[in-house]
């Protein structure tokens, strides 16, 4: 069932936010309604981003202090030809880069502890606190997703038929 493919509709919005360690902006948006009467329905949808990373990175051996920059793009259609048949698709693309981080972050819990032990001896006298961190590896999360899926509905006289592929 493509959510939201029954009626007209459709939306864009547009978010910015401000945080400790620096700004982010986000847009989305949706486009859905029938195409072919009540036969044929589908919906597009859209989301991007460009964040900065919640903890930057001070020492980044790739000069790059940590970003989040996220693309999505959603595609599904619903075809009903008769009383008794319904076959629906679905499409999605994500996009994920986000230079000078990792995929999971490990920071210290006892900041002027790792301070202490650190910021003289390895950090060159640099210093980390709530919200930066001094690590040097070559940090870059890449994520690229692509599915697509296709489902069937056949209504029989007493109970249906249901079957479903993606990949």
């Amino acid at each position: 069932h493509a959510a939201g493919a029954d009626a007209d509709s459709a939306e864009l919005r547009l978010t910015g936010t401000s945080f400790s360690s620096g700004t982010g902006l986000e847009s989305d948006g949706f486009l859905a309604g029938p195409i072919l009467g009540d036969v044929l329905s589908g919906s597009i949808a859209f989301a991007v981003s460009r964040e900065d990373a919640f903890a930057k990175t001070l020492t980044s051996s790739i000069g790059e202090s940590g970003e989040i920059r996220e693309g999505f793009l959603q595609g599904r259609l619903r075809w009903t030809p008769n009383d008794r048949l319904t076959l629906s698709a679905l499409a999605y693309y994500l996009d994920t880069d986000a230079p000078g981080m990792f995929s999971y972050e490990y920071l210290p819990q006892e900041i002027s502890l790792y301070n202490t032990t650190y910021a003289g001896v390895l950090n060159g006298g640099r210093r980390a606190d709530k919200f930066t961190s001094l690590n040097d590896a070559p940090k870059r999360h890449v994520e690229k997703e692509a599915v697509v899926g296709a489902s069937t509905t056949y209504l029989l006289d007493s109970g249906k038929i249901d079957a479903a592929v993606s990949f």
